[in-house]
């Protein structure tokens, strides 16, 4: 398999041949846990992120209660051990991403945020900081 990431905006494409065998193009690869698009924009990489923590959120939402659940402490450690762990894993590639998955990266940190603050549903982000 292989991605081509080309200069230009249009799409190339080529047929790569090693040792008499063609090479599967494919618009899309996942290398290292990140999930690279032909155009580097990222959009695949932050779904594949935004589904991971949402079953994560719901490990979250289990644990959490408003009499039996477990400590403020405990749900903020299994907040950097659950979720923020895969949101900063490549973080440093992202600073030419989109604002929109840049949106969509902070609403699940919010969200992860409010369970392990114990705060409601409509609690902007302001507020938690």
């Amino acid at each position: 398999m292989a991605v081509l990431f080309p200069h230009r905006m249009e799409s190339i494409r080529s047929a790569l041949k090693i040792n008499d065998r063609f090479i599967k193009m494919e618009d899309k690869a996942k290398f290292l846990g990140l999930v690279l698009d032909s155009k580097l924009t990222w959009k695949a990489h932050v779904d594949y992120i935004v589904d991971k923590c949402k079953k994560r959120l719901n490990l979250m939402r289990a644990i959490a209660g408003n009499k039996w659940g477990a400590s403020k402490k405990v749900l903020h450690t299994v907040y950097r051990s659950l979720i923020r762990s895969i949101l900063d894993y490549g973080a440093i590639f992202f600073d030419c991403m989109s604002d929109i998955n840049k949106q969509k990266l902070d609403s699940v940190q919010a969200q992860a945020l409010r369970i392990a603050c114990g705060a409601a549903r409509g609690t902007s982000t302001e507020a938690q900081k």
